[in-house]
């Protein structure tokens, strides 16, 4: 079928004389020149006369150019003809031509390409695009505009400045200038100032840069920086440098002039501790201030200093120190300077040294402070230290000095000391001189009155047992306080204490309280067997109470 043809050309996607052709697939919308079939725009992915070409670029915004192919728009951060090459290291995106950084570079990238890495010494990584600079400072231990220099070892902390390379917090100990790398003297202690003075002098050293050294010994401390004198001394040493001991002080001394602090030792004194005390004190020791002996003398000396002899052969433990005066005597003397013996009846022969007052009492027979006067004879166990009067008296004696002879018998001990009476009495005795006899008690009694103790012998009664029990008791024996017969009546007799006789006309005696017949004898009955039997001719007696006869004779 043939179109119509249209005068001014062909309708839409067709062209030639007829408008018999259809424009090619690859033209946009299908349209081209309505003569020759170019067409007029390519789809996207073609080029060429009649988009007969296909595109060869990827990272292109938009169809490439309809002559070359080319691309004209790249992605972000891809450039070249065909936005073949990445500028990712761009902050936003590059130039299509030469990849040149349009915003900087992202962190850690220079260059006007940003394809020259910072160095890695940047603090935080990151750098001035033009020139490198690192713009956060560099890390610990670099310097330098791009941080490619190391700082010294001997910073402290490692630390310097970007700059120049200055130290920022000093040097270690050791070490100085700017960038410490200078030595310190090695004679300074404790390192040098940045300009290299030392802190302090190893010991020996001293001066201004500690270039001296030190000429003295005995010092506690390192000497005087500046002149070299010692400053403080060893305990016990003195002088400018130390030189002289001070040995005789307790503790130590004053280094100016040797004075001491604390006192002396043992067997020295005065200010500097150096004069000896005397060999005569005790312990050795004396005052500091005037060598007063401070524990007094050694036996046989006395005097502040204890330098005079004591000249009495009984002192002991010496004399005292003031006055010479025997501490002491030897035992059996006494007196100032124990010249005078103390008497022979001083107990344990020691007596005070005052007086010769026997110290222990006197020996047994002996009295008064010196125990030089006698006892009375008389007395037993010695006497009165101060009166002489009698301690006790010899058996026989009695009295406030035994005066007197005692007059009892039948004593157990000696008489009364005072009334000559007899304290106690032998067993069965009695009475103030022990004369009465209280025999008939069964142990003893009592010494005032002979009341017994324990009871009476066998047969008496009362409480001094001098009333006898009656005949009539059974085996002899009754109760002390009142006769009763302990072991009951003879036959025939009746009471408490079996003093009154049975009825004659009882058989077997009678009752022991009442007199009651036990029996009767023939030919008697009733209560009492009062009534006479009226039978005969019967075998037994009648019968107790009616008189009747219980058995008869045969026949």
């Amino acid at each position: 079928m043939s179109l119509c043809y249209i005068s001014d050309g062909c309708p839409d996607q067709y062209y030639g004389v007829d408008c018999e052709n259809q424009c090619d697939v690859n033209c946009k919308d299908r349209l081209c020149n309505s003569t020759s079939g170019n067409c007029n725009d390519c789809i996207n992915g073609r080029y060429g006369t009649n988009c007969q070409s296909t595109c060869i670029v990827t990272n292109c915004v938009g169809n490439c150019d309809r002559i070359t192919g080319d691309c004209d728009t790249c992605h972000l951060k891809w450039y070249g003809i065909n936005c073949e090459t990445a500028c990712s290291t761009c902050m936003t995106s590059c130039v299509k031509s030469n990849g040149i950084c349009n915003g900087g570079c992202i962190k850690g990238y220079r260059g006007n390409s940003c394809q020259q890495q910072c160095s890695n010494n940047c603090n935080n990584g990151g750098c001035r695009q033009g020139d490198g600079y690192c713009t956060n400072g560099c890390k610990v231990g670099w310097y330098g505009t791009s941080c490619q220099q190391q700082c010294s070892n001997n910073c402290n902390n490692g630390g310097c400045r970007q700059v120049d390379g200055n130290c920022n917090n000093g040097c270690k100990v050791g070490w100085y200038g700017d960038t410490c790398d200078t030595p310190c003297n090695r004679q300074c202690s404790g390192g040098c100032s940045r300009t290299g003075v030392c802190n302090d002098c190893i010991n020996g050293r001293y001066g201004t840069n500690c270039q001296l050294t030190c000429i003295v010994t005995n010092c506690n401390v390192n000497c005087d920086r500046t002149a070299g004198d010692c400053d403080i001394c060893h305990l016990k040493w003195y002088g400018t440098n130390c030189q002289i001991s001070c040995s005789t002080c307790m503790t130590s001394c004053v280094k100016s002039n040797g004075m001491c602090n604390g006192g002396c030792i043992d067997g020295y004194w005065s200010n500097s501790c150096l004069q000896q005390c005397s060999n005569n004190c005790n312990n050795g020791g004396c005052r500091q201030v005037d060598s007063y002996c401070n524990n007094g003398c050694r036996g046989g000396w006395y005097g502040n200093t204890c330098d005079t002899s004591c000249t009495v052969d009984q002192c002991i433990g010496g004399c005292n120190s003031n006055t010479g005066q025997c501490s002491g005597c030897t035992q059996g003397y006494y007196g100032t300077n124990c010249q005078e013996r103390c008497s022979n009846n001083c107990n344990s022969g020691g007596c005070r040294q005052v007086d010769g007052y026997c110290l222990t009492g006197c020996k047994v027979g002996w009295h008064g402070d010196k125990c030089d006067t006698s006892c009375n004879q008389q007395c037993s166990d010695g006497c009165s230290r101060t009166t002489g009067v009698c301690n006790d008296c010899i058996s026989g004696r009695y009295g406030t000095n035994c005066q007197s002879t005692c007059i009892v018998t039948n004593c157990n001990s000696n008489c009364d000391r005072t009334a000559g009476d007899c304290d106690i009495c032998h067993l069965k005795w009695y009475d103030p001189n022990c004369e009465t006899s209280c025999s008939t008690c069964t142990t003893s009694c009592v010494k005032s009155n002979g009341i017994c103790n324990g009871g009476c012998i066998d047969g008496y009664w009362g409480t001094s047992c001098q009333q006898r029990c009656s005949n009539n008791c059974n085996s002899g024996g009754c109760r002390q306080v009142d006769g009763y017969c302990n072991n009951g009546c003879k036959v025939e007799c009746y009471g408490d204490t079996c003093d009154t006789s049975c009825n004659g006309q009882c058989s077997g005696g009678c009752s022991r309280t009442t007199g009651v017949c036990n029996d009767c004898i023939s030919g008697r009955y009733g209560t009492n067997c009062q009534s006479t039997c009226i039978v005969t001719n019967c075998n037994s007696n009648c019968d107790r109470t009616a008189g009747d006869c219980d058995i008869c004779h045969l026949k």
